[in-house]
């Protein structure tokens, strides 16, 4: 598991490099165990979050456009007041994945196991 100080570190190296591609660095928490930490008022545009466990994650008022999650662990996040532009969510596990007030569009949204679960809505809640 990511520890705190690392956490808000790549967060805020994120958000500089946001700013001014010659600072900081694009946040990678691909493969990561992020449980535990959530996101609120972050500006996460591009940021890499394939393969990375979220489980139980909030993200709160985030900027979330560009954003990859291919194969992550979505279980129980809840996406509140965030913007999703053309963000990967393929394949990503979203068992009881809640969207509450978000903006989404573009947004690639497909099942972990195509053969198994055909449609996301079933396990999705959006909520308008």
């Amino acid at each position: 598991m990511l520890d705190d100080k690392l956490f808000y570190q790549m967060v805020k190296d994120h958000e500089a490099w946001l700013a001014d591609p010659s600072k900081g660095k694009p946040a990678d928490f691909s493969g990561m165990d992020l449980k535990n930490h959530d996101f609120v008022n972050v500006d996460l545009q591009k940021a890499n979050f394939e393969g990375a466990d979220l489980e139980g994650l909030k993200f709160i008022r985030c900027n979330l456009a560009f954003v990859n999650f291919k194969h992550a662990n979505l279980t129980d996040v809840i996406f509140s007041k965030c913007e999703l532009y053309q963000t990967n969510m393929q394949s990503a596990k979203m068992v009881d994945c809640e969207f509450r007030e978000v903006l989404m569009s573009k947004t690639i949204m497909t099942p972990k196991d195509e053969q198994k679960e055909r449609y996301v809505s079933k396990y999705v809640k959006i909520d308008d």
